[in-house]
């Protein structure tokens, strides 16, 4: 008889494994794709290799953009790490510690209100014929 305690930490494993799948099959796609000049609209595909890639990185425009969003993934981590961390260290301090539950729900009531409204939006659609 098999023992299935042997494959319960697959199955836990198996949630994580789907999903990776689910990320990097598409991404390794488009690295296939991005090998072709193909359009949608039609069904030829004509290969050429990296030549798609040399285009792009001689391309002053493609080097503007990258700089532009290296330069927004670091100011936006930034401000949102250290901006979290000073609302947290505030939120702690003994002066405010009193009030901070009702800082916490003002802080919080957007993201509570939003999901609510997207609540609404879908039982409307669902319950009208």
């Amino acid at each position: 008889m098999i023992k299935l305690d042997k494959f319960v930490p697959y199955l836990y494993l198996l949630p994580a494994l789907v999903f990776l799948l689910l990320v990097y099959i598409p991404i390794f796609q488009n690295i296939g794709d991005s090998m072709y000049n193909w359009s949608t609209f039609s069904p030829d595909k004509v290969f050429v290799g990296m030549d798609n890639y040399f285009t792009l990185f001689k391309d002053p425009v493609f080097y503007e953009a990258l700089k532009n969003n290296i330069l927004y993934a670091v100011i936006s981590i930034i401000f949102q790490v250290f901006g979290g961390l000073i609302v947290a260290a505030v939120l702690e301090d003994k002066l405010i510690r009193k009030f901070s539950p009702i800082f916490r729900t003002v802080y919080f009531l957007p993201v509570v209100v939003s999901m609510t409204v997207i609540a609404l939006l879908f039982s409307f659609f669902t319950t009208r014929k």
